[in-house]
């Protein structure tokens, strides 16, 4: 796998889809950090001014809004990190079954296998990657106009966070890779990757956190929007008590993560590549 892994990396650098999203990330980021300071640290001054919000000591909160960035990163950002992921699937994977170049590979005697899990650890590093720049950007704007005082275990709570992170784009790379491979076109792979992390998993979570649907609120697992408020809700809260959500999201993060790659590689070896 490893020469395969090394074409593929090769491969990210030089398309020039990876240099425009990379572009459209950095611009976007940007953009979206500024407007979420700006408006923030606007609210934050009305709200220093509204005796019922400082009982509540959400004047506190927001001039510490820095404290808690690296969680509003991952809330307000991990739909762009998800799209990303879809699109690089969509070219990475489907345009290279429209142009034979996968043919072409496994007829050299590379394994099937091997191409597949290339391309996850591929987009995954890509994903990940942006994710990093897009958090810094984030974090380092918020910190031009909020104090930060990190308190008791922030450093514990941080780190968890970031494996957090890590797992629930792992999760929805493994699960547009997989489609990728099951659907094989571009246009159909980008419409549903698109709209399940833009749309569909945001609307079924609120629906299924009405009361109604109290006995099968259980079913939000299966969504990794879900797991970003999670692992949100430990950092802010702290692990201690949050033990079980945590693991809990870890383990149906892996659950959904091993699933969808033993279907994509499943599917990928019965099929006859043409």
């Amino acid at each position: 796998m490893g020469n395969v892994l090394s074409a593929e990396m090769f491969k990210l650098r030089k398309e020039k889809v990876t240099l425009i999203i990379f572009l459209i990330n950095l611009f976007l980021v940007s953009v979206f950090s500024l407007a979420i300071a700006l408006i923030t640290r606007f609210v934050g001054e009305e709200l220093a001014n509204d005796p019922d919000m400082v009982a509540m000591g959400m004047d506190v909160m927001f001039s510490q809004y820095s404290t808690y960035a690296p969680a509003g990163a991952f809330s307000l950002m991990y739909q762009f990190i998800a799209i990303y992921a879809a699109v690089f699937a969509g070219f990475f994977v489907c345009s290279e079954f429209e142009t034979g170049t996968i043919r072409n590979t496994l007829s050299v005697g590379k394994s099937r296998s091997g191409y597949y899990l290339s391309k996850v650890i591929t987009i995954f590093t890509a994903s990940i990657i942006l994710a990093v720049i897009g958090t810094a950007i984030y974090v380092g704007i918020e910190m031009l106009f909020f104090d930060f005082t990190p308190g008791d275990g922030y450093v514990v709570n941080l780190l968890l966070l970031i494996g957090g992170k890590f797992l629930v784009y792992l999760t929805y790379v493994s699960l547009f890779t997989m489609l990728a491979f099951v659907l094989r076109g571009i246009a159909a792979t980008l419409g549903i990757a698109v709209g399940f992390a833009f749309l569909i998993e945001l609307i079924l979570h609120m629906i299924l956190n009405a009361g109604f649907f109290e006995p099968v609120r259980f079913l939000q697992n299966i969504f990794p929007y879900h797991h970003v408020l999670q692992f949100n809700d430990v950092f802010l809260n702290g692990v201690s008590g949050n033990e079980i959500t945590y693991l809990t999201s870890v383990a149906v993060c892996v659950v959904i993560i091993i699933l969808t790659t033993v279907i994509g590689l499943f599917t990928f070896n019965k099929r006859d590549i043409k």
